[in-house]
């Protein structure tokens, strides 16, 4: 925007014979911040709109070795899968964060699927 009105600066003091109006570039200014701040209002609007807030069903991962992060990765960019938790048998990894998700004990699946609402547990080999 300091760029356009830069122009119209320059434009406005090298046109011969017209008056110089400051009032063009305070109006070209709020006209530009307008258009800007109103389409980004716009877009978060759409955005935030119910249409766009759809339901996800949350899956708890078995395994968090690299097989379990690929397939995170993929549900990262999945229109219908949240993930919620990783799960794995190894007991190093217990209590371990990965990608921003806890891994679990195997014998806390139950309780996970009732207190998070988990709809699917997905494999990793």
């Amino acid at each position: 925007m300091l760029v356009s009105l830069t122009a119209v600066a320059i434009a406005n003091a090298s046109l011969p014979g017209l008056p110089h109006v400051g009032s063009v570039l305070v109006l070209y200014a709020a006209l530009s911040i307008t258009l800007v701040a109103g389409s980004r209002w716009v877009a978060v609007l759409i955005l935030s709109s119910p249409a766009s807030k759809r339901e996800f069903d949350r899956v708890i991962v078995y395994g968090a070795g690299k097989a379990g992060r690929n397939l995170a990765d993929a549900l990262a960019s999945s229109r219908e899968f949240r993930l919620a938790a990783f799960a794995d048998d190894k007991p190093a990894l217990h209590n371990m964060v990965i990608q921003g998700v806890r891994v679990h004990a195997p014998d806390e699946i139950p309780e996970l699927v009732r207190r998070l609402e988990i709809k699917r547990v997905l494999l990793a080999l």
